[in-house]
């Protein structure tokens, strides 16, 4: 194998096993706490509860825009 290909070898296991390392890392914490706001919102807004606090879009009255 030439030098090129060997070193281009080393460098795909390299970055393969440094990607592998993050990818096996915890979630912080406060990402962990994120989801789980955003998913019991989500939750929320799927039951038919309104997350805005009534604050939505006016709408008109009368039906014209």
């Amino acid at each position: 194998m030439s030098e090129k290909k060997r070193s281009a070898a080393d460098l795909d296991t390299n970055l393969r096993r440094v990607f592998q390392q993050k990818v096996d890392e915890d979630l912080p914490d406060r990402f962990t706490a994120l989801l789980q706001s955003l998913r019991a919102q989500d939750e929320a807004a799927a039951s038919g509860s309104s997350t805005d606090g009534g604050q939505g879009a006016p709408s008109s009255e009368d039906g014209s825009e």
